[in-house]
């Protein structure tokens, strides 16, 4: 069946002035759980949630996370780290030939199915610009044809957001188009609460978007919304330097914390810095400092920060850095840059 770019579908829409209709797609292998583990290892590929970083993927004995350009780091149950290279007939001479380098491509898991988006050039249009697609791993079928993808984000089962230059669609399980919007913020942060998905606009407002009726929300508009973070029926964003609450029920509105910048929210804990590598530290939902981390050199960029199981994973320049979820048991583990597998 025949597929669509979902830019020149946002052009078409755009220009009618109505909201996106639902396009139709050949996904009947889309829906199909699958237990295949495409990287070597054991048990079935699950994947993190994402907040505004790549994500990380992970099975019964591996961690999986993209670094950079550098393709997968695979962090076993030794705390081995090494690169996974998916290409049998990779040489592995250099760095810079291997091909698990994977420059603009992410994986995803969507309903139990591995995912892969990744962009390539368009040599058919004047000026050449970079195309994006969605394929299905297991059965190399592409799903979605879209104008250069930015981010994918897995909202839930039924959900997921890829996000393109200054367009975003909420795609259903069945890749058909649910809504779009064009006020595409800084970060491709978002949260689905009931029926209406939140997120932080180009003009640092915080709006929702009702997937079904696409009707459009302004929630807050009188500050400077800078990044957003969920848990429960709260959403956290900092503006300037304080951290602030939104309780999606009552709708009320407090600051929690000060000097906060750049944050992620895992199950409850709040971790937090100021921009820099100063005043890092853990919190509670109200603000409350758990833990105070700054000495953890290694652990950067708190927006960044990844969750699994108990352990909160951060990359950075040699490996990656670790520590339990309430910032106990710190470490580093280097990344061996010449071990490359292929599975």
């Amino acid at each position: 069946m025949k597929k669509y770019s979902l830019a020149l579908l946002a052009l078409l829409l755009c220009g009618c002035g109505s909201a996106p209709k639902n396009i139709s797609t050949d996904t009947s292998a889309a829906v199909k759980a699958s237990n295949t583990n495409y990287f070597g290892g054991v048990g079935e590929i699950h994947y993190t949630e994402r907040i505004n970083d790549r994500n990380a993927l992970y099975d019964d004995e591996n961690v999986y996370i993209t670094f950079e350009n550098e393709g997968l780091l695979k962090l076993d149950s030794e705390n081995n780290l090494s690169t996974v290279c998916q290409y049998e007939d990779c040489s592995h001479q250099s760095s810079l030939l291997c091909k698990a380098f994977t420059n603009d491509s992410e994986y995803f898991v969507f309903n139990n199915r591995l995912y892969r988006y990744y962009n390539e050039l368009d040599e058919s249009n004047f000026p050449s610009l970079d195309k994006g697609h969605i394929i299905d791993v297991e059965s190399g079928e592409v799903v979605s044809d879209n104008s250069q993808i930015y981010y994918v984000r897995v909202i839930n089962d039924d959900y997921i957001k890829v996000e393109e230059y200054k367009h975003a669609y909420i795609l259903d399980k069945n890749f058909n188009i649910v809504c779009m919007y064009e006020d595409v913020g800084k970060f491709p942060w978002g949260t689905l609460y009931e029926d209406k998905y939140y997120y932080i606009n180009d003009l640092k407002q915080l709006v929702n978007i009702n997937i079904n009726t696409s009707e459009r929300e302004v929630v807050i508009s009188d500050m400077e919304c800078f990044l957003g973070g969920a848990y429960e029926d709260y959403i956290f964003f900092s503006d300037k330097n304080k951290l602030y609450r939104y309780n999606l029920i009552n709708k009320e509105l407090i600051s929690i914390a000060d000097d906060v910048i750049m944050f992620s929210v895992y199950d409850g804990y709040i971790y937090a810095d100021a921009g820099t590598d100063e005043n890092k530290r853990i919190m509670d939902i109200d603000g409350k400092i758990i833990k105070d981390f700054t000495d953890y050199t290694n652990m950067k960029c708190c927006d960044s920060f990844k969750k699994v199981g108990d352990k909160i994973y951060c990359t950075y320049e040699d490996g990656i850095a670790v520590m339990n979820e309430d910032g106990t048991d710190y470490k580093c583990i280097p990344w061996n840059k010449e071990k490359k597998e292929c599975p």
